[in-house]
């Protein structure tokens, strides 16, 4: 005893590191039960956050395909002769002449004031302005959506990504905001396009204006899936924001108390 007693404080330690931990049966089942509920824990949130970022990625790739084909269908603006198969498309880009075949011209034919189309299509104005600011309009969320679908993936497959994504949230969150912005810039353009601009000269009464499916393609199916997309990567904080806002919204006026800063 007075051997040990007189030995370093740094050799006792690592005599008694040695020796059982002094747990009664309960003691040691309790830390057993905390123990497994924090690795529990621990793995519900890594899933629930990968799972999150795999429904992201698959509506990404939903929106991005969607814009792809709606960008390429020149079907955004139609006029159609209701008394035979014969339409006169507007794209992004491109004029097209739809019969039993589709004939397309670009935009830069109108310089030339000559239109290769049959009658009575050979008298269609050129794009106005909204057109050129819609096409542009249109290519930078072409650009947005894919990096939002690389960030999607990055942050799935790389968890440091995801811990600095989340370090740089309220950033990533104004980009979004930005792109739904632009979607709805778009939509409003060609819906007003559609009732206020003309696309011949003189247009027959009885011919019809509408949307074609580029349109519906790229400004509806793709905004649905890229504000799908960003719900489920932000959906926690939508939640929170949502219920904290309902309770405050709960609240008679009377009562209502300044948060504080």
């Amino acid at each position: 005893m007075l051997e040990f007693t007189m030995r370093h404080p740094l050799e006792r330690a690592r005599l008694n590191s040695w020796k059982k931990p002094n747990f009664t049966p309960i003691e040691a089942g309790v830390w057993c039960s905390n123990s497994y509920l924090f690795q529990k824990v621990m793995s519900d949130v890594e899933d629930n956050r990968l799972c999150t970022y795999i429904y992201s990625v698959s509506c990404s790739l939903v929106a991005e395909i969607l814009m792809i084909f709606g960008y390429s269908n020149n079907a955004w603006l139609v006029l159609a002769d209701p008394d035979s198969s014969k339409q006169f498309l507007r794209g992004l880009n491109d004029d097209c002449f739809k019969s039993d075949t589709i004939q397309c011209v670009p935009w830069t034919t109108h310089s030339t004031d000559h239109t290769p189309f049959p009658d009575p299509f050979q008298n269609v104005t050129s794009p106005n302005a909204a057109m050129y600011i819609a096409l542009y309009t249109a290519r930078t969320l072409l650009i947005i959506q894919f990096l939002w679908f690389t960030f999607c993936i990055v942050c799935c497959c790389n968890v440091k990504a995801e811990q600095l994504a989340r370090q740089h949230e309220r950033r990533v969150v104004y980009f979004c905001a930005a792109g739904v912005l632009l979607f709805a810039l778009l939509f409003l353009i060609i819906v007003i396009t559609r009732f206020t601009g003309s696309l011949m000269s003189s247009t027959p009464q009885n011919f019809e204006r509408g949307l074609g499916s580029g349109f519906w393609l790229f400004a509806g199916g793709g905004t649905f899936f890229f504000i799908l997309s960003v719900f489920f990567a932000f959906r926690e904080h939508i939640s929170t924001f949502l219920l904290k806002f309902r309770s405050h919204q709960s609240l008679p006026h009377n009562e209502m108390v300044s948060m504080p800063t």
